[in-house]
């Protein structure tokens, strides 16, 4: 998908993805799968928070060794079941989520779960711009940030993330901005109805962190 139609879906869904961290929730299976496109406003919405983890609470500690998760989109700390995994490993799945997006093609790949685990731990990040020739430098960056082997070098937080689409996004050739306005999501009134490592509704009016009937296309067919 062309950068002017990528960016203006997925920053509604980073600042919705921000909102929830900021509530101390983790999300821990971000995928296309989980993002679907509602028919009548064309929002994007961020589905499933079955297996999300909150931060606080030794209630809510998972078990160590015990790994959850989508292997194509697992961060290597998560895929270690390494305790706890913070908002930086949604950043790591939100950039195997572009770069799928963006080339067609899943960053590491394996005809087993543990071979690509075994990848993502230990293959070289790599560069989308070189899997696929007409993704734009700036973006091919980005995503090749958010793959970073080591949390701290990826963005610090979702809406760093949206940030930095944002600001490459201005700086893009004519080709690559979007034909419509994006959408603002920078300050979303959220209301939370399960507060829990399970919560799976959170609802904002804006970014859309919600479950809905009516949403029946997901990213992944759309594109």
């Amino acid at each position: 998908l062309p950068a002017r139609g990528l960016v203006p879906l997925l920053i509604p869904v980073l600042e919705a993805l921000h909102h929830a961290h900021q509530l101390g929730i983790v999300h821990r299976d971000i995928k296309p799968d989980n993002i679907l496109i509602e028919d009548e406003s064309r929002r994007p919405l961020l589905l499933d928070f079955g297996i999300a983890k909150c931060l606080t609470g030794a209630a809510h500690q998972t078990q160590a060794g015990f790994i959850v998760g989508t292997p194509l989109y697992m961060s290597p700390e998560q895929a270690l079941g390494r305790d706890p995994v913070d908002a930086r490993s949604d950043v790591y799945a939100f950039g195997v989520m572009m770069f799928q997006l963006v080339t067609g093609t899943p960053p590491y790949d394996g005809q087993t779960s543990q071979e690509i685990v075994g990848r993502h731990l230990n293959d070289p990040v790599p560069v989308p711009a070189a899997r696929h020739p007409r993704v734009p430098a700036w973006l091919s960056a980005i995503i090749s940030r958010c793959l970073s082997k080591a949390p701290a070098d990826r963005f610090g937080s979702a809406h760093e993330l949206a940030e930095a689409l944002r600001a490459g996004l201005a700086t893009a050739g004519p080709d690559e901005r979007p034909r419509t306005p994006m959408p603002d999501a920078r300050s979303p009134s959220i209301s939370v109805h399960h507060a829990s490592a399970s919560a799976r509704e959170l609802l904002l009016p804006t970014s859309a962190i919600t479950v809905n009937s009516r949403a029946s296309r997901a990213i992944s067919s759309d594109f």
